[in-house]
């Protein structure tokens, strides 16, 4: 009787081995779909993805024709922008983008597209430094832009350039010659104009060149390459 109990008892055992054997292959088949599935949809996205950087490149382009049809001083920003790009681990198209808006602000009033090349190295530089965040990096460059567009730093612009790059607003002060505390009233007076800005990015541009390099260590400058790298 024991015997037939043991049997049994192992005769049960080889059953449910052989279920879970059964369970364990449908399983990995289903991985195995999912995984195809997985892979099918992520080309899905990567092939949306590159389409849509290919058309954001080609507006790009097409702007540019436009701004040096109008701006001859500004014929090679292509070349410039891709420079700022490597320099600053960043998307080319988005670059050149940034140097578009800036092209059609400023290009009325004359600017060289060494201005162009100052103004958007002076601010990164310092948003570089500071670990900005994309969000906060794109808000203080449109704000910035904007100031020099209007020929002037004033309000919202002074706040968000205070904010997101405040060596900005310290290095204002030096090239007025006042002190730092002074600047929103200047700027409430019309008195931070884009002469004065442009000449405070440059100086930061051409003092943060060596320490640049640093700002890019660790975690900060690796996501910068990853997004770049997806981008491109």
């Amino acid at each position: 009787p024991k015997f037939r109990v043991l049997t049994n008892e192992i005769t049960k055992l080889e059953n449910r081995l052989k279920t879970s054997g059964s369970r364990l292959r449908s399983f990995a088949q289903n991985l195995s779909s999912l995984q195809g599935i997985a892979a099918s949809a992520f080309a899905g996205v990567a092939v949306k993805q590159a389409f849509g950087a290919a058309s954001e490149l080609e507006s790009a382009n097409a702007r540019v024709q436009v701004l040096t049809k109008n701006f001859k001083q500004l014929n090679g920003i292509q070349k410039v922008a891709a420079q700022s790009a490597e320099k600053f681990i960043l998307s080319e198209t988005a670059v050149l983008s940034n140097y578009i808006d800036l092209g059609n602000r400023l290009g009325e009033q004359g600017a060289s597209l060494s201005d162009l090349q100052n103004i958007y190295e002076g601010l990164n530089t310092v948003l570089v430094k500071n670990r900005t965040s994309t969000q906060e990096a794109a808000s203080a460059t449109l704000q910035l832009n904007q100031a020099l567009g209007s020929g002037k730093l004033q309000g919202e612009e002074f706040r968000a350039i205070n904010e997101a790059a405040p060596q900005v607003i310290s290095e204002i002060a030096r090239v007025l010659g006042i002190a730092r505390g002074e600047v929103k009233d200047f700027a409430k007076e019309g008195l931070v104009t884009s002469k004065v800005i442009i000449q405070a990015l440059t100086n930061i541009k051409e003092r943060g060149a060596e320490d640049l390099q640093a700002g890019f260590v660790g975690a900060f400058g690796a996501t910068r390459k990853f997004e770049k790298a997806l981008n491109e």
